[in-house]
């Protein structure tokens, strides 16, 4: 299993119980969950010592129960220096970093094939979007710096 959708607009629990244990599945790569959730569950990942790249994600209207390949993956998430980011194919070609107002502060640049990753460390606490972009797609995701 590669995808798990547990968008309900219910509240999720994401603390570890007898019933609710850490996820063990190297083949996860995106979860879907309600707005309010997504930073639970990037906590419950990072928590779970959970090193994959798994995509948290609140868009869930996919034409199948499948997610598209080019789905943006970061971890750790949260972070306090590099976040990686999966790359399908080497799909993605520029990326960029804007802060919650909207701000470009890591301009764009190339990526570099084989180093799929950006450096938050220069930049304050706080959410940030970083953005790829290559082939005609464009991906976004949150990334919390710590």
């Amino acid at each position: 299993m590669s995808w798990i959708n547990i968008r309900n607009n219910h509240a999720q629990t994401f603390t570890q119980t007898a019933y609710n244990g850490c996820w063990n599945n190297p083949n996860l790569t995106s979860i879907c969950v309600d707005d309010n959730e997504v930073v639970p569950a990037q906590n419950f990942i990072t928590n779970c010592g959970i090193t994959q790249p798994i995509s948290i994600v609140t868009d869930c209207s996919l034409s199948t129960n499948e997610p598209e390949t080019t789905t943006l993956a970061l971890a750790p998430n949260p972070t306090n220096g590099k976040v990686f980011f999966s790359n399908p194919k080497g799909l993605f070609t520029t990326i960029s970093v804007v802060n919650q107002l909207g701000q470009l502060v890591i301009n764009s640049f190339d990526c570099v094939q084989g180093d799929n990753s950006v450096d938050l460390s220069g930049l304050p606490k706080g959410v940030y979007l970083i953005q790829l972009e290559g082939g005609g797609v464009i991906k976004n995701a949150k990334v919390i710096k710590e």
